[in-house]
């Protein structure tokens, strides 16, 4: 006996197509809120330590407390507390907070300078060596790759030499740079005259421009003063 088409055969038809629309539906809301867990951290992450940057000195004395060495004006807007923990729980370090802006100063760049452990073996090229690799590895957990990694020797006979005795005679400078969204990352070892300097400086990308125009007429404004010419009248072109 043949089955009757028509009215049979599309009520079958109905619940199978509203079924792909809804399972069509609830794949676009999945994926929209998927998208909005994912973009979530990245939207929120703080720049440098607590602080996003755009922040005011008071914000930063705020969270940071007031033990600064020098404190934030329109005319110097720098905030550095001499020693505090950080990068990492076992470290300390002083931390440098630098604003931009006369008459309302905002946070475009953050500094970790002088890290050091807070206890155990301190002091030697090795340890410094470890403690660079170690944050290097940390920074490029949460960053990525760095963008550059870079060896910069006074003198290319120093190239010859071991990194640690390059490093110890203060002939080597090691360098890892990220770049984010949002920032330049530069960690820096070095040794000058007072010892070995390790730090980690956080900078606004917005500010990158700005900051190396300031650079330039800084440079120009020496030049044009020991040559003699008045730094105010500007060169002929």
């Amino acid at each position: 006996m043949m089955n009757r088409p028509g009215k049979s055969s599309v009520i079958q038809e109905k619940p199978i197509s509203a079924l792909f629309r809804r399972e069509g539906a609830l794949r676009l809301i999945f994926c929209i809120f998927l998208l909005s867990v994912i973009a979530a951290p990245i939207a929120e992450a703080d720049d440098f330590r607590d602080f996003r940057w755009g922040a005011t000195p008071q914000d930063v004395i705020n969270r940071e407390g007031t033990n600064t060495i020098d404190a934030a004006t329109s005319t110097s807007p720098f905030l550095m507390y001499a020693i505090k923990d950080g990068p990492g729980s076992d470290y300390q370090s002083s931390i440098d907070f630098i604003f931009h802006g006369d008459t309302l100063p905002k946070l475009d760049e953050g500094r970790y300078e002088n890290i050091r452990r807070k206890i155990g073996s301190q002091g030697s090229a090795g340890t410094f060596i470890e403690d660079l690799e170690y944050f290097a590895e940390t920074l490029t957990s949460k960053y990525g790759e760095p963008f550059e990694k870079s060896k910069n020797h006074k003198m290319a006979v120093t190239k010859l030499l071991p990194d640690k005795l390059a490093l110890i005679m203060g002939w080597l400078t090691l360098q890892n740079t990220w770049l984010t969204q949002r920032s330049l990352i530069i960690q820096t070892l070095q040794k000058d005259n007072s010892g070995f300097s390790h730090s980690i400086r956080y900078v606004d990308r917005s500010a990158i421009d700005r900051k190396a125009k300031e650079q330039k007429e800084f440079n120009e404004f020496l030049d044009a003063a020991q040559k003699g010419r008045d730094p105010s009248v500007k060169k002929d072109l």
